[in-house]
Protein backbone atom coordinates (compact mmCIF):
# COMPACT_ATOMS: atom_id res chain seq x y z
CA UNK A 1 0.00 0.00 0.00
CA UNK A 2 2.78 2.29 1.20
CA UNK A 3 4.59 1.60 -2.42
CA UNK A 4 1.16 2.30 -4.26
CA UNK A 5 0.81 5.65 -2.64
CA UNK A 6 4.42 7.09 -3.32
CA UNK A 7 4.09 5.38 -6.61
CA UNK A 8 0.96 7.87 -7.31
CA UNK A 9 2.93 10.94 -5.84
CA UNK A 10 5.69 10.19 -8.38
CA UNK A 11 3.19 10.66 -11.32
CA UNK A 12 1.46 13.53 -10.29
CA UNK A 13 4.12 14.58 -9.42
CA UNK A 14 5.87 14.09 -12.94
CA UNK A 15 2.46 14.95 -14.63
CA UNK A 16 2.47 18.30 -13.29
CA UNK A 17 5.77 18.85 -14.33
CA UNK A 18 5.73 17.82 -17.67
CA UNK A 19 2.33 20.06 -17.98
CA UNK A 20 3.07 24.10 -19.06
CA UNK A 21 0.54 26.18 -20.24
CA UNK A 22 2.08 29.05 -22.94
CA UNK A 23 0.51 32.73 -21.79
CA UNK A 24 -2.04 33.81 -23.46
CA UNK A 25 -0.94 35.15 -27.07
CA UNK A 26 2.41 33.34 -27.07
CA UNK A 27 2.98 32.58 -30.89
CA UNK A 28 6.25 30.75 -30.49
CA UNK A 29 7.06 27.07 -28.73
CA UNK A 30 10.76 26.57 -27.75
CA UNK A 31 11.43 23.04 -26.89
CA UNK A 32 15.48 23.12 -24.53
CA UNK A 33 17.37 20.22 -25.02
CA UNK A 34 20.86 18.77 -23.92
CA UNK A 35 21.53 17.76 -27.92
CA UNK A 36 23.81 19.19 -30.14
CA UNK A 37 22.30 21.04 -33.25
CA UNK A 38 22.89 18.62 -36.02
CA UNK A 39 21.49 15.51 -33.71
CA UNK A 40 18.72 17.77 -32.40
CA UNK A 41 17.94 18.84 -36.21
CA UNK A 42 17.89 15.35 -37.35
CA UNK A 43 15.84 14.07 -34.84
CA UNK A 44 13.34 16.37 -34.52
CA UNK A 45 12.98 16.21 -38.37
CA UNK A 46 12.79 12.04 -37.69
CA UNK A 47 10.15 12.73 -35.11
CA UNK A 48 7.70 14.88 -37.51
CA UNK A 49 8.16 12.30 -40.18
CA UNK A 50 6.81 9.60 -37.32
CA UNK A 51 4.22 11.92 -36.63
CA UNK A 52 3.09 12.33 -39.99
CA UNK A 53 4.22 15.40 -41.06
CA UNK A 54 5.49 15.63 -44.09
CA UNK A 55 8.10 18.68 -45.52
CA UNK A 56 7.80 21.92 -47.65
CA UNK A 57 11.56 22.61 -47.11
CA UNK A 58 14.17 21.49 -45.21
CA UNK A 59 17.47 23.72 -45.04
CA UNK A 60 20.07 21.40 -43.46
CA UNK A 61 22.72 24.77 -43.28
CA UNK A 62 20.12 26.91 -41.68
CA UNK A 63 18.64 23.64 -39.63
CA UNK A 64 15.53 24.80 -40.63
CA UNK A 65 12.16 22.82 -41.42
CA UNK A 66 8.82 23.81 -42.80
CA UNK A 67 5.94 21.42 -42.90
CA UNK A 68 3.25 20.62 -45.65
CA UNK A 69 -0.52 21.19 -44.15
CA UNK A 70 -1.37 18.93 -41.71
CA UNK A 71 -5.26 17.96 -40.60
CA UNK A 72 -6.43 19.06 -37.70
CA UNK A 73 -8.44 15.93 -36.05
CA UNK A 74 -11.49 17.46 -35.07
CA UNK A 75 -12.24 20.63 -37.01
CA UNK A 76 -12.30 21.79 -40.70
CA UNK A 77 -8.78 23.77 -40.12
CA UNK A 78 -5.12 22.51 -41.27
CA UNK A 79 -1.73 24.00 -39.90
CA UNK A 80 2.09 23.81 -40.64
CA UNK A 81 4.77 24.01 -38.64
CA UNK A 82 8.04 26.10 -38.75
CA UNK A 83 11.19 24.88 -36.76
CA UNK A 84 14.36 26.40 -36.56
CA UNK A 85 17.11 24.42 -34.29
CA UNK A 86 19.72 26.86 -33.00
CA UNK A 87 23.04 26.59 -31.84
CA UNK A 88 21.97 25.81 -28.04
CA UNK A 89 20.10 23.21 -29.15
CA UNK A 90 16.76 24.60 -28.85
CA UNK A 91 13.55 23.80 -31.27
CA UNK A 92 11.87 26.90 -32.24
CA UNK A 93 8.74 26.48 -33.57
CA UNK A 94 5.84 28.84 -34.82
CA UNK A 95 2.52 27.73 -36.29
CA UNK A 96 0.67 29.15 -39.29
CA UNK A 97 -3.28 27.75 -40.19
CA UNK A 98 -5.97 28.28 -42.07
CA UNK A 99 -9.62 27.15 -42.64
CA UNK A 100 -10.00 24.62 -45.11
CA UNK A 101 -12.28 24.76 -48.36
CA UNK A 102 -16.35 23.81 -47.06
CA UNK A 103 -18.68 22.19 -49.70
CA UNK A 104 -21.53 23.03 -48.02
CA UNK A 105 -21.15 26.47 -47.16
CA UNK A 106 -19.21 27.33 -50.43
CA UNK A 107 -15.76 28.55 -48.81
CA UNK A 108 -12.51 28.49 -49.83
CA UNK A 109 -9.34 28.29 -48.10
CA UNK A 110 -8.81 30.98 -45.97
CA UNK A 111 -5.75 33.12 -45.49
CA UNK A 112 -2.83 31.41 -43.52
CA UNK A 113 -2.98 33.03 -39.76
CA UNK A 114 -0.16 33.38 -37.07
CA UNK A 115 -1.34 30.33 -34.36
CA UNK A 116 -1.13 32.58 -30.69
CA UNK A 117 -2.03 30.54 -27.90
CA UNK A 118 -5.53 30.73 -26.33
CA UNK A 119 -7.01 29.05 -23.32
CA UNK A 120 -10.71 28.61 -24.70
CA UNK A 121 -11.29 25.34 -25.26
CA UNK A 122 -13.50 25.70 -28.30
CA UNK A 123 -10.84 28.33 -29.43
CA UNK A 124 -8.52 26.41 -32.86
CA UNK A 125 -5.49 27.86 -30.98
CA UNK A 126 -6.12 25.76 -28.17
CA UNK A 127 -7.18 23.02 -30.19
CA UNK A 128 -4.30 22.90 -32.38
CA UNK A 129 -2.15 23.63 -28.93
CA UNK A 130 -3.62 20.86 -27.68
CA UNK A 131 -3.07 18.33 -30.56
CA UNK A 132 0.41 19.44 -31.34
CA UNK A 133 1.51 19.40 -27.11
CA UNK A 134 0.94 15.35 -27.57
CA UNK A 135 3.46 15.18 -30.53
CA UNK A 136 6.09 17.76 -27.84
CA UNK A 137 5.83 15.51 -25.35
CA UNK A 138 6.20 12.25 -27.40
CA UNK A 139 9.74 13.81 -28.36
CA UNK A 140 11.26 13.63 -25.21
CA UNK A 141 11.44 15.25 -21.74
CA UNK A 142 12.66 18.62 -22.33
CA UNK A 143 12.19 21.90 -21.31
CA UNK A 144 9.26 24.00 -23.09
CA UNK A 145 9.57 27.97 -23.15
CA UNK A 146 6.72 30.26 -25.11
CA UNK A 147 7.26 33.59 -27.14
CA UNK A 148 9.82 35.87 -25.50
CA UNK A 149 10.54 33.43 -22.37
CA UNK A 150 14.57 33.10 -22.41
CA UNK A 151 15.31 29.45 -21.17
CA UNK A 152 18.36 29.07 -18.77
CA UNK A 153 21.78 29.70 -20.33
CA UNK A 154 23.02 25.82 -19.34
CA UNK A 155 21.29 22.98 -18.83
CA UNK A 156 22.23 20.50 -15.90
Amino acid sequence: MKTLIIATIILLNSFNQSEKEPPIGADLIKIQTTLKSEELFTKWKEHLTQNNFSFTEINNKFLSIETKTKNSTDINYEYKLFSQIDETGIVQISIEYRTKPNQETKTAYSEFKIWTYSKDKDNINKIIYDEFYEIILSFGKYELYFGNEEPPEELE
